[in-house]
């Protein structure tokens, strides 16, 4: 079996004034080693976008750690994001607050069959180190996002580009059935489930990150020869030194 450590940090960032962003990274359950990695980065600004990436981390984590019973975890991180999204959705009406989301991505791993099982919504971003390459796994649900997937934009272009912060889904943003489905029957809540190597580094961020960091240097501060969490920390320092202009927010996770 795998033997896995983690750690996480967020920062408020250098021109902002309130963290709307939020993570957990750790063991879910008692006796069990399965770990979960999850990024928040709400919306809202003013109007509560902190109270969006709160009320989703502890419906989301909350569902999973009160299934340690299920084995197939896929559909557990599929259950826990529409589970999060209704219970952001009761925050939105029960207290006017209709215009706040957040945006999610989150990686269960189960070290005894080397596998990993991520939830998606947004443009968050799980990518996995491994055999010297730092590979993005999720696609961001935006038009930007998009172009810089298919190569229509390269790194630096799509970090610059006026519509970047726009997405087109999010938690909270569509009324969801228990497939994740749209009620036009369109796919919005996305998993999906990853292979693992036996040597690997699972990266989650905010787009405080890579909108400031190139991919090149991310993979050079996560293959430094110092411990976790001081890379942890000069993730977030790279993405400050660059500029600062949103929240950031990491979370590794890999083998020791």
């Amino acid at each position: 079996m795998l033997e896995l450590r983690y750690a996480g940090n967020t920062d408020v960032g250098r021109m902002r004034e309130l963290n709307e962003d939020t993570y957990y990274v750790g063991q879910v359950w008692e006796n069990k080693p399965q770990v979960l990695g999850i990024v928040f980065d709400g919306m809202g600004g003013e109007s509560y976008g902190d109270v969006a990436s709160a009320t989703a981390r502890e419906a989301i984590v909350k569902y999973i750690k009160e299934h340690p019973e299920e084995t197939d975890y896929q559909e557990l991180m599929l259950q826990a994001f529409v589970y999060g999204n209704e219970e952001l959705r009761k925050e939105q009406h029960e207290h006017d607050r209709s215009n706040i989301y957040t945006v999610v991505t989150g990686m269960l791993v189960d070290p005894a069959t080397q596998k990993g099982y991520y939830g998606h919504v947004g443009d968050t971003r799980l990518y996995m180190l491994a055999n010297g390459e730092l590979k993005q796994i999720t696609k961001d649900h935006s038009d930007v996002g998009e172009m810089e997937w298919s190569g229509e934009l390269t790194e630096e272009q799509a970090m610059k580009h006026y519509l970047r912060p726009e997405v087109r889904r999010a938690l909270g943003g569509e009324k969801v059935d228990d497939r994740g489905f749209t009620e036009f029957k369109k796919p919005y809540l996305e998993t999906g489930s990853l292979e693992l190597p036996e040597k690997f580094s699972l990266l989650l961020a905010s787009d405080g990150l890579f909108d400031m960091v190139f991919k090149k240097d991310s993979k050079a501060i996560l293959e430094q020869n110092v411990p976790l969490e001081e890379r942890v920390q000069g993730l977030i320092d790279a993405a400050n030194n660059a500029g600062g202009k949103d929240n950031v927010t990491v979370v590794v996770v890999e083998t020791k």
